[in-house]
C-alpha cells in the first residue's frame, strides 16, 4: 500500500473555518454525542463513534478518500483530527452537539433511529460473489477460510451473513484488531494466529470457499486446492503487473502476471476473471473458480 500521508493538523485558529455553511450531501459524519442522543435524531449520514478501542486499528474506519464531518465539542475536535490525520484522513468539517440541534431540519436533513449501515466495509468484490445464490447456498452455514485475515473485516462480513469462517494472519497486532471488530458486531469468528509458510500451522479443515485478498502466496495454491470441498470456490483479488508504477507493491512475489491465475486453476471451471482498479488507481485481478465435484 502507498505510504499513508498526514493530513494537515488543526490548532484551535482552524476551527472557525471549517464550520460549514450549507448542508453538504457528500459529508459523512463521525457523531460524538451519547448513544441515546444520537437514536434521538442525527444526520442520515452520520455514524456513532468515539476513540477506537486499540488506536492502532483502523479496520473500523472508512476508506481514506471519503469527505469526513464531525460532531464534537471544540476541545475533542482537535483530539480527534490530530489523530484521524496522522492516519492519513481528512477532516472537512465540524459541528458541536448544540450547533448540530439548533440546526433548521428543513435546510439540513435529519432522521432518528439507529443507523443502518457501517462506517466500514468488506471486500466489494467478496460480498458481490457470496451473494450470488447461483453459486452459494443461502439456507446452508457454508465454512470459509480467510487467508492473511487483516484487520477481519471480510470475515466479520461473512459471519454476519450466517458462515462459519476461520481467520489467519502471522501478525498478533491485526488479530487483536480483528477479534474487536468481531466482537463490536457480535459474531463470531474463528481467528488463529499461524505463519501461513509453515505446512504444518495451516489449517486442515476442508472449506468451501478459501479465499486472498491484497495478500499472495504461491506457495498457497496447492493447498487451497487441497483443501477446497469438492464443487468449493477460490476467491482472490490482488494487485496485477503494472502496479510498481505506483510505487507499492513492487516485489514481484506479490504482483500477479497476466493469465496467471486463470493459467493456475485451469482445471477448475473459472467463473470470473476480470481486471480492476482500486480508487487509487493501482490496477487488481478479481478471480473466482469452482473446484470441480469429481
Amino acid at each position: 500500500m502507498p505510504s499513508v500521508r498526514p493530513s494537515h493538523v488543526w490548532t484551535a485558529k482552524d476551527l472557525v473555518h471549517h464550520q460549514p455553511r450549507c448542508f453538504d450531501a457528500d459529508i459523512l459524519w463521525l457523531d460524538t454525542r451519547d448513544p441515546a442522543d444520537f437514536l434521538q435524531v442525527r444526520f442520515e449520514r452520520a455514524f456513532l463513534w468515539h476513540w477506537p478501542k486499540n488506536l492502532t486499528c483502523l479496520n473500523q474506519l472508512p476508506s481514506r478518500d471519503l469527505a469526513l464531518g464531525l460532531i464534537a465539542t471544540p476541545d475533542l475536535v482537535l483530539e480527534y483530527q490530530a489523530w484521524l490525520a496522522a492516519k492519513g484522513y481528512k477532516l472537512k468539517s465540524w459541528l458541536s452537539p448544540e450547533q448540530f440541534l439548533q440546526l433548521n431540519p428543513a435546510h439540513w436533513p435529519k432522521v432518528s433511529g439507529p443507523q443502518r449501515q457501517r462506517l466500514w466495509q468488506a471486500n466489494a468484490f467478496l460480498l458481490q460473489q457470496v451473494s450470488n445464490a447461483a453459486l452459494f447456498a443461502q439456507n446452508n452455514r457454508l465454512h470459509a477460510l480467510d487467508l492473511g485475515c487483516g484487520g477481519g473485516r471480510e470475515a466479520v462480513a461473512l459471519a454476519r451473513r450466517g458462515w462459519h469462517v476461520v481467520a489467519v494472519d502471522n501478525q498478533p497486532p491485526a488479530l487483536t484488531c480483528a477479534r474487536d471488530l468481531a466482537q463490536a458486531e457480535q459474531v463470531s469468528v474463528d481467528f488463529r494466529l499461524a505463519d501461513l509458510t509453515q505446512p504444518q500451522q495451516r489449517p486442515t479443515e476442508k472449506f468451501d470457499l478459501i479465499y486472498q485478498l491484497r495478500f499472495l502466496d504461491r506457495h498457497l495454491f496447492d493447498y487451497i486446492e487441497h483443501h477446497l470441498k469438492p464443487g468449493g470456490y477460490v476467491l482472490i483479488e490482488t494487485f496485477r503487473e503494472g502496479v510498481q508504477a505506483f510505487g507499492s507493491p513492487k516485489n514481484p512475489r506479490f504482483i500477479l502476471q497476466p493469465g496467471e491465475l486463470a493459467n493456475r486453476f485451469r482445471h477448475f471451471d473459472i467463473i470470473v476473471d476480470k481486471l480492476t482498479t482500486l480508487p487509487d488507481g493501482r490496477p487488481m485481478n478479481a478471480f473466482l473458480a469452482r473446484k470441480p465435484t469429481c
